[in-house]
């Protein structure tokens, strides 16, 4: 077994958490790159494959649980200057406090194609244009689970406005309307409900 250790050093605390982070990532991703032959496989594919929300790109993991690295949603969060693609709308309220980081969210309204921007911190929607954007959400079903995003994210959206809204709802039986600071609110029970106190331990 070789053990590496990498020293660095920063201004803050902050920046030295951001700074451990990026480099740990990235050395990470050059072994999985130059040398997938020295990482540990055999526990962590045993492990994978009994969880529900990984995606996988081949050997890679590509998403989990709403966050994925790679293009392919409408939904785009820019957090600590990296840019992440959640599953589905609503994610994009909620992650920010699992993250503990404001995310700036860009999406479009999938009955006009109109542009809609947000500013979510952990405790609330700071900024949402056009004002009054709605959010579509489908009550949680235990055989979803076998396909959240077809099941379920492909279908909780952003909408400009009522009148978009209104027409995806009357097409997609079972959708609710809620305004982005009940679906924030909503998805800060959920962290709450699934994480407790976890979320409030100090960082590193």
């Amino acid at each position: 077994t070789l053990e590496l250790r990498l020293l660095m050093s920063a201004t803050d605390s902050g920046t030295a958490w951001d700074l451990r982070c990026l480099v740990r990532e990235q050395m990470v991703a050059y072994l999985q790159r130059e040398h997938p032959e020295c990482l540990p496989r055999t526990r962590v594919e045993q492990l994978l494959a009994g969880w529900h929300g990984v995606e996988r790109e081949g050997d890679a993991v590509s998403g989990f649980w709403g966050l994925s690295p790679l293009p392919g949603s409408p939904h785009v969060m820019m957090v600590n200057g990296i840019t992440a693609y959640a599953w589905c709308a609503w994610d994009t309220l909620f992650l920010p406090g699992i993250l503990d980081a404001e995310a700036h969210v860009t999406s479009r309204d999938p009955e006009t194609g109109e542009a809609i921007h947000a500013v979510v911190g952990p405790d609330a929607v700071r900024a949402m244009e056009p004002a009054g954007a709605l959010l579509s959400m489908l009550e949680p079903r235990p055989e979803m689970m076998a396909d959240i995003r077809a099941q379920f994210c492909r279908n909780v959206r952003f909408f400009a406005g009522a009148a978009s809204a209104e027409a995806w709802a009357a097409r997609h039986p079972g959708t609710m309307l809620l305004t982005p600071d009940a679906g924030h609110e909503l998805g800060r029970a959920r962290n709450e409900g699934q994480f407790g106190m976890a979320l409030h331990l100090p960082q590193p």
